[in-house]
């Protein structure tokens, strides 16, 4: 074995250039291009340009059996009332909010679920916002306030409509990239504080993320603080089901809050399950797996959260820091160096080597990105790595290589 991989490195070495400085350099090149891929993945400002080519590989390859019977789905997408309307204190009108003696009644039949079969926890995916007001707050705020094992959504472009509801408030935003205005990466830990679903994952497993300087800890390993959040559940429209003639949306899928809004039916549907509870209909996200409600993309973000899907894989690390050593490597190279594996080398076609030429290192970060997707679902950016090695190429050739 040692034997055949003197040999490999042997070939592949006798095309590069001054070799002792090619190690070094394409050492350090892997070095800070895997610790920047790293970086690069928690800034989500920077990760989103091949969203086409995702949604490409989801449609050819994506699986539609998402099925996660340990959630229930409330929609409270037509359950309305109306509410006045107050800007620093002046009423100014009426507005429509999400029926707060409808969640007074629902937070009730949930508590009073007996405690052996109680749900799991609940996510209040419900907008409270300072000046909007109706006669069931006061006992709705205090009925979250002493709700055990609850989140509420929280917005950093709006203030809480009670100081009631601060200890139960985390955030549910999200950022846009660059080169998108889809739904790209979840962040966990926001500025200002945790997300809905670092807080759930922080009060069920007593874990959280913490940030030291440019990295993120999770249970004492490394972690990222943001995730391509792939939805665990399969969830079409109302429209879909009833032209249709059957539902095609995978168990569970939501339930209307008005038509199981009693004790009967919640410790039925709610047994040992968590219970998210937001508009299903009108709060959907563009995302490269399809539109996808707020909610779901809450409850999912703690799955991967749940399932360990945010701890950095050092294997996976070990193949980037690989990748970017031999492109680094091919820099020095005299010729391209997909030329050097050895069924390439032995073709005897003068186009398809014609075409070899064509095939540089933005080519293969390019099918490094499809592997990486389709084997690890794994995603990164490659134009910053394709640029790095742009601009060293040509620092190369015309100041000191003349290649």
């Amino acid at each position: 074995m040692k034997t055949y991989i003197k040999n490999i490195w042997s070939s592949f070495s006798s095309h590069i250039v001054n070799k002792k400085k090619a190690v070094i350099v394409s050492l350090v090149n892997a070095t800070i291009l895997t610790f920047g891929t790293y970086f690069m993945n928690n800034c989500s400002l920077l990760t989103g340009e091949n969203l086409d080519l995702y949604a490409g590989l989801e449609y050819l390859f994506g699986s539609n059996e998402n099925v996660n019977d340990s959630v229930l789905l409330i929609n409270i997408a037509y359950d309305k009332q109306i509410a006045k309307k107050s800007i620093d204190g002046i009423c100014v009108g009426n507005t429509d909010v999400t029926d707060r003696e409808a969640l007074v009644k629902l937070l009730q039949n949930l508590k009073a679920m007996p405690k052996d079969s109680s749900y799991r926890y609940i996510f209040l995916d419900v907008r409270f916002e300072a000046g909007d007001e109706t006669e069931y707050d006061s006992i709705l705020f205090e009925k979250i306030k002493s709700m055990p094992r609850l989140v509420i959504a929280n917005h950093e472009d709006i203030v809480l409509a009670s100081d009631k509801l601060k200890s139960k408030a985390a955030f549910s935003d999200y950022d846009i990239t660059l080169t998108s205005t889809n739904f790209f990466r979840y962040k966990f830990l926001r500025p200002k504080g945790e997300s809905m679903p670092l807080r759930v994952y922080h009060d069920l497993y007593d874990d959280s993320i913490q940030q030291y300087g440019w990295f993120y800890f999770s249970n004492r390993s490394l972690c990222q603080n943001t995730h391509v959040v792939k939805s665990v559940l399969k969830l079409d429209d109302e429209d879909s089901q009833s032209n249709n003639g059957s539902s095609v949306m995978a168990a569970p899928y939501y339930q209307n809050l008005n038509k199981i809004n009693d004790l009967q039916s919640l410790s039925v549907l709610a047994k040992n399950k968590y219970v998210v509870v937001g508009n299903m209909i009108d709060d959907k996200h563009d995302t490269f797996f399809g539109k996808i409600p707020g909610s779901v993309l809450v409850f999912s973000a703690f799955w991967s959260l749940k399932n360990g899907e945010h701890l950095v894989d050092f294997w996976i690390g070990a193949i980037f820091f690989l990748l970017f050593f031999c492109i680094s490597l091919s820099l020095f190279s005299r010729s391209p160096i997909i030329e050097r594996i050895p069924w390439v080398k032995r073709s005897k076609s003068k186009l398809f080597h014609f075409c070899i030429t064509f095939l540089g290192y933005s080519t293969v970060l390019f099918i490094a990105t499809i592997v990486f997707y389709l084997c690890f679902e794994v995603i990164s950016s490659i134009w910053i790595p394709a640029l790095y090695f742009s601009i060293q190429k040509a620092y190369f050739t015309y100041k000191y290589m003349k290649v």
